[in-house]
């Protein structure tokens, strides 16, 4: 049996909030946050340029601002979930504050940066961590009122019309499925960290509950996005990493990929085996692994980690300081490649890279002691426990966009975990 024991002034607060509010089923404004998950690029669904917008503009985190303005003093949070919302804010003024600190010394001394770019990415970059941030209170404030399971049942209702959507370009046949999303990549994530984590927890008929995870795998599978059959197999990796079954999750990875290789050798020409293809032939060639998007993604962590050499690095470079030192991260080449698949504002992909570039080692560790601290929260076989390592694990290649709802989604979850059912409960 799992200790699924809550702090005792968790559990009070939630019970003197819950007998001051309306009931859980009145309020419709908790719904939302969870129905706006798959519409994570308004300005693709508008048709503007992400070249001079931004490829992604999540309706989550537009959401938020007015979610807290309409609950006001109503919003609810427990003890764990507060110190984590703290640790993040006290990243994000630490981030902000370098920021600061960074331009004042670029206009005065001969510091090898973009500085012309240093306040609108600075700006840019603080706005999106601002509102993730308001993302995590949204969520944890919406769990509190509903319920995991209840909010499952609303992730899975919400992602509805982005599956029928992405069925339909598979019945048209399309070389990709993306969904509602601006690239397959994105409707990846969406499927991995938010629909079927849901098909699991949902109270579901254990006959609707399979229906659903063969239509998101098969839809997954029809992305043909790489990173996103990566993510799958991390959840997959740390689900049994939780159990102490470490060999067997290696062996269900192993036939994982198997059949997923066999499903795609159906249809060799698919995007998955070409990018491979190019892959190999360019190593054999040149002697280097070169897709941009590869580039991209495997150099987002390591630029930063690399920049630890010197004294900038260990203190930090404030919001926006990727795209402000650039050129000083990559070699000419890797910079080159990379802007090739950013547009105008050249950025790194990797969430992990860009807080440590953001807050230097300090603010990174301050940072980390907001996911310290929900994990810590979080009952043993719970299903943040496994969410949590597979987002870290995701997070060092992608996810950069801070304003992204996945990670808060799951920091929310596991924070408030201990006023939440076991998620190997399924109502059958």
């Amino acid at each position: 049996m799992h200790d699924m024991s809550a702090p005792r002034e968790d559990i009070a607060a939630d019970t003197t909030l819950a007998a001051r509010s309306k009931p859980a089923a009145l309020d419709a404004l908790a719904v939302l946050p969870w129905l706006a998950i798959p519409y994570d690029s308004l300005t693709y669904l508008l048709g503007a340029d992400a070249n001079t917008t931004s490829q992604t503009l999540p309706l989550t985190a537009l959401l938020s601002v007015p979610y807290l303005i309409l609950q006001g003093p109503r919003l609810r949070s427990t003890a764990s979930s507060r110190q984590v919302i703290l640790w993040i804010c006290a990243a994000w003024l630490t981030m902000m504050v370098l920021a600061m600190v960074n331009s004042v010394a670029e206009s005065v001394f001969y510091l090898p940066a973009d500085d012309a770019m240093r306040m609108p990415t600075a700006m840019r970059q603080g706005l999106s961590m601002a509102l993730g941030i308001a993302s995590l209170v949204m969520f944890q404030d919406a769990l509190l009122r509903l319920g995991l399971q209840h909010c499952m049942r609303w992730v899975m209702v919400g992602a509805v019309p982005g599956l029928m959507l992405g069925m339909g370009q598979v019945l048209m046949g399309a070389d990709r499925v993306q969904g509602m999303s601006s690239e397959p990549s994105h409707m990846a994530d969406m499927l991995v960290f938010s629909f079927l984590p849901a098909c699991m927890l949902a109270p579901l008929r254990k006959r609707t509950r399979q229906i659903a995870v063969v239509a998101g795998l098969a839809l997954l599978l029809a992305t043909l996005s790489t990173t996103g059959f990566l993510k799958a197999l991390f959840i997959v990796g740390a689900f049994f990493a939780a159990r102490g079954q470490l060999g067997r999750g290696l062996m269900w990875v192993a036939l994982a990929i198997a059949i997923s290789y066999a499903l795609l050798s159906l249809y060799p020409d698919n995007y998955v085996f070409l990018i491979l293809s190019f892959m190999s032939a360019m190593y054999e060639q040149t002697g280097e692994l070169g897709t941009g998007s590869f580039i991209d993604r495997f150099f987002g962590f390591v630029g930063p980690l690399s920049q630890l050499t010197n004294w900038h690095g260990w203190l930090g470079f404030g919001f926006g300081g990727d795209t402000v030192y650039f050129d000083s991260l990559f070699s000419p080449e890797t910079a080159d490649a990379i802007r090739e698949v950013k547009g105008e504002i050249a950025a790194i992909s990797s969430l992990q890279g860009k807080m440590l570039m953001y807050g230097g080692v300090a603010g990174y560790a301050i940072y980390l002691a907001a996911w310290r601290r929900a994990f810590l929260s979080t009952p043993r076989g719970h299903l943040a426990r496994v969410m949590l390592p597979a987002l870290f694990a995701a997070s060092l290649f992608s996810l950069g966009p801070t304003f992204l709802p996945y990670l808060w989604i799951w920091l929310a979850i596991a924070a408030t975990s201990g006023n939440q059912p076991d998620f190997t409960h399924h109502v059958e």
